[in-house]
């Protein structure tokens, strides 16, 4: 579950990136809903040295 999470991101610049992101998150509430899960681990943004932090942060919320 999940398994994506750290390389798609939702602060990426592509719109197709963090659409391909949202759809990562709604398969893996799937996913752990089917094992009786009540969480996911989401993790919004990545600063890195493509996504410096203002933009990661507008992109997130």
């Amino acid at each position: 579950m999940g398994s994506t999470r750290w390389k798609i991101q939702f602060s990426n610049s592509s719109e197709e990136v963090r659409e391909r992101a949202f759809l990562d998150l709604t398969s893996a509430i799937d996913d752990s809903a089917k094992c009786s899960g009540h969480a996911v681990l989401i993790a919004p943004a990545v600063n890195n040295k493509n996504t410096i932090y203002q933009e990661a942060w507008e992109r997130s919320i």
